[in-house]
């Protein structure tokens, strides 16, 4: 069995597509598990409708009625999960048919008989808000480089997991959880921590369509110079919550290799 977990804040414009889309999945052995974090839009209307058609397929955590936002939704849903297969999902995307089956495939190969934590990612194609495709691939449009997936430290100078093509197996939920609360984006928590306790790899193929609009809350965007010079408006969020990653972290960061490779990736990815 396979878990779904989505949390969900004023999605209503797109929820009832990805939930679509996890019903036309050819592996049909999943449960998606909801949380509503207070969405003040229709969404609660659309997740009770599926609830009502689908009752064996869906579990709605009940929400409180203030915004807790995501890294704090995810460790709510992560609490529910007891499945053997975790998959993680945005609200607003849509999975391609043989998401679920692929990625099982690679964890299964991967792990040994479930003792060790295992996480798999894969590829995405970038879609415009009617789902018109912008780039085939997150990856080359990201200009992520070879050989960072399964590197500690060449994980923490260059974040290549995207969060919504992640599947873990439920021994890997013993070292991802809780999410830290002071990182916005968990996706890099997730590969630091399985890279170093166990397996990861990196399927090239687009498993989901992934929608790039005004709400998104990180999108593909052009990796230049004027990227890094935007992106000096959050050097100080990024010096903090790195310090506390490493003060969080079970084990100890080689500090001058990811720095290095920081420099490094920074150069290649704006040549």
């Amino acid at each position: 069995m396979v878990d779904i977990l989505l949390p969900v804040y004023n999605g209503e414009r797109y929820l009832a597509e990805q939930i679509e889309s996890y019903l036309s999945q050819t592996n049909e052995n999943w449960r998606l598990i909801i949380r509503n974090d207070g969405s003040s839009d229709n969404s609660q209307s659309i997740i009770n409708n599926y609830f009502e058609r689908y009752p064996n397929k869906i579990k709605f955590v009940a929400e409180p009625k203030e915004n807790i936002g995501l890294v704090k939704s995810l460790n709510v849903l992560l609490d529910h999960a007891s499945s053997d297969y975790i998959m993680l999902s945005d609200q607003d995307d849509v999975w391609l048919p043989e998401k679920i089956q692929v990625s099982l495939e690679k964890v299964q190969e991967l792990e040994d008989n479930g003792e060790i934590p295992v996480m798999i990612c894969t590829d995405a194609r970038c879609v415009d808000s009617d789902l018109n495709v912008i780039d085939e691939s997150f990856f080359k449009s990201q200009k992520f480089q070879e050989g960072v997936i399964g590197d500690t430290e060449k994980m923490m100078a260059l974040n290549e997991v995207q969060g919504c093509t992640v599947m873990i197996n439920k021994k890997a939920k013993e070292y991802i959880y809780p999410l830290p609360e002071f990182m916005r984006i968990h996706d890099m928590w997730l590969g630091i921590m399985i890279s170093h306790f166990g397996k990861m790899a990196y399927i090239p193929q687009p498993t989901l369509l992934y929608r790039q609009h005004d709400h998104n809350t990180l999108g593909s965007s052009s990796v230049s110079l004027n990227y890094y010079l935007h992106r000096t408006n959050t050097l100080g969020y990024y010096i903090k919550s790195r310090y506390l990653l490493i003060k969080r972290l079970p084990f100890k960061i080689n500090i001058p290799k990811w720095l290095w490779y920081k420099l490094y990736y920074v150069f290649l990815r704006m040549k």
